[in-house]
């Protein structure tokens, strides 16, 4: 794949990251509490955006022009890793949000587990550490 074609499936990710923090603050105020796990993810998305915006900017800079990514390359795989955990923790938060007043117990539970937020943690970390990588490698 070219450079363009793949900032573009990270311009998508940055959007999905964006709606994924609005997502967690909105269900931090909606409960009025702080919540430790809830606090790791929305620093970790943050992160991740950050990271993801230098990406696609070096995906968009002339330097790349020339390269081509394989399908199989890990930067690749882990945009699509990465892709799937966004929807994924998307799709959970916003049917919370889709309760409504008549389900509120169930509106204000926290929808993952210790274990899911972990291996949530873990999944997030391991693209950064990636996408990181791969700019580290570059210059950038």
């Amino acid at each position: 794949m070219d450079p363009l074609s793949i900032a573009a499936g990270v311009a998508g990710l940055i959007t999905l990251t964006a709606e994924l923090s609005r997502a967690l603050v909105a269900y931090g105020k909606a409960v009025k509490r702080e919540r430790e796990d809830l606090q790791l993810l929305l620093t970790e998305v943050s992160l991740l955006q950050s990271l993801l915006q230098r990406l696609d900017s070096f995906l968009r800079s002339s330097g790349v022009a020339n390269v081509t990514f394989h399908q199989t390359s890990a930067l690749e795989a882990s945009l699509a890793v990465c892709k799937a955990t966004a929807i994924d923790l998307n799709e959970r938060l916003r049917k919370l949000e889709a309760a409504g007043l008549s389900r509120a117990v169930e509106r204000f539970k926290w929808p993952f587990s210790e274990k899911e937020v972990v291996k949530v943690l873990e999944t997030l970390r391991r693209c950064i550490s990636t996408f990181q990588f791969s700019l580290t490698l570059e210059g950038w």
